[in-house]
């Protein structure tokens, strides 16, 4: 195997693996594979307008004292373009999929966007060290996966209440992008501190973890009480 297949193939294991993970915690009533798929390719689309905006929206990093430029590459270049264009994705093309119609269809779905533009991400580090990929596999490539979740249980939510309660349908959806801004932020701040703040960093994925798997349980016991008919329950917990 070539350098660079293998590369692809490290760069690509920790997102499948999470992929996985998050398709069994949804095994009661799965998604199709096609939609599955589709939503890892818009992750991987996601990438390329990402790619484009960011150096635009880091310019005025330079003009800022430390730690606010550090701030700024983390919350507004990072974390606001890369999960602002995640949510944009999911929000006005997957959330209208007829397939989309449970609260943790939210987060399945916006987990594999996610993790379709953290594969992009990985190949492009690994490309200029493979040992990078193996730090990104238990740091990066998580919180990327634990972000979209949390962000995807609001979306989740969102659509249970869209035709009863646009109102509450757009608070959640709205809640859901900001909650993903900020753990994604933090992370980054903390990697962008230098060794100051970077064992804060590990902390921000497993407490946004902890709060994922609480976010999945409470997603499954819902669409159960539901008994898989949209609209029919009001829970909307944070």
């Amino acid at each position: 195997m070539s350098e660079f297949l293998l590369n692809l193939v490290l760069a690509a294991l920790p997102a499948a693996a999470l992929i996985a993970w998050v398709l069994l915690r949804d095994r009661a009533r799965p998604e199709p594979p096609g939609a599955v798929l589709k939503a890892v390719a818009f992750g991987l689309l996601a990438a390329v307008p990402a790619i484009a905006i960011e150096p635009f929206v880091d310019l005025p990093s330079g003009s800022f004292p430390w730690p606010l430029d550090a701030a700024w590459r983390a919350f507004a270049v990072a974390a606001l373009v890369e999960e602002g264009l995640k949510f944009a994705l999911v929000r006005l093309w997957i959330f209208r999929s007829k397939n989309f119609d449970e609260a943790m269809d939210g987060i399945v779905y916006t987990m594999c966007v996610s993790l379709g533009f953290a594969f992009v991400e990985n190949a492009l580090y690994g490309y200029a060290d493979r040992w990078i990929l193996l730090v990104r596999a238990f740091t990066a490539v998580p919180m990327h996966a634990a972000a979209a979740g949390l962000m995807g249980w609001r979306l989740g939510l969102a659509r249970l209440e869209r035709d009863r309660a646009p109102d509450l349908a757009r608070h959640h959806a709205i809640a859901g992008l900001g909650v993903a801004v900020l753990v994604h932020g933090l992370y980054d701040f903390a990697v962008f501190a230098g060794p100051i703040g970077a064992w804060a960093a590990p902390l921000v994925v497993i407490a946004a973890w902890i709060a994922l798997v609480r976010r999945i349980r409470r997603a499954v016991d819902l669409d159960r009480a539901r008994g898989g008919t949209p609209g029919t329950n009001g829970d909307g917990g944070a």
